[in-house]
């Protein structure tokens, strides 16, 4: 999961991380950091959304 924060450039401590989103949330935000930390593809599909 914190390699997937790190691929996107994003906090990785898990505090900090937490602290981005309402606690309801975490549970996709780490879904969605696993699923970016096992495929290098996805980081790069999240950095060009957040950019467009």
């Amino acid at each position: 999961m914190l390699d997937g924060a790190q691929r996107l450039g994003l906090p990785t401590s898990a505090r900090k991380l937490a602290s981005l989103v309402d606690e309801a949330d975490l549970p996709q935000l780490a879904a969605a950091l696993v699923r970016v930390a096992l495929d290098k593809r996805k980081a790069e599909q999240v950095r060009s959304a957040a950019t467009a």
